[in-house]
């Protein structure tokens, strides 16, 4: 039987809330909690960690003339979360590096193996 915990929901919704991020940069926390179909306290707690983490943060508002508080825009930072990919093949080894938003940061081809062997001495 599977048994699930209130962790493996909370990192289900963070999932969905970092998914949503990226497609759709700007979005509104409330916008966020109507897309996700998670309570507006769920979304801000999971936001507010992030930008504690340094992975999200909220842009400047502009008053849209509406009455009621003006939603803030959140941003994942592209400096926030790196990722590092590598290929390990037969003759040679390829990398790469991006950042939150897959912008390739560096890459590297063709670094070899000649002259490398394992010593079982």
């Amino acid at each position: 039987m599977l048994v699930l915990k209130p962790e493996d929901a909370r990192i289900k919704n963070a999932t969905v809330l970092l998914h949503l991020l990226l497609k759709q940069d700007g979005i509104s926390r409330v916008k966020l909690s109507r897309m996700a179909g998670l309570t507006k306290t769920t979304v801000s707690s999971i936001i507010n960690e992030f930008i504690t983490l340094g992975i999200v943060e909220e842009s400047t508002t502009v008053s849209t003339g509406n009455v009621g508080k003006v939603p803030i825009p959140l941003h994942i930072r592209t400096d926030g979360v790196y990722t590092i990919g590598a290929h390990l093949g037969r003759q040679k080894v390829k990398t790469v590096l991006m950042d939150a938003r897959m912008n390739i940061i560096s890459r590297e081809k063709g670094l070899s193996y000649e002259g490398l062997s394992p010593n079982f001495s």
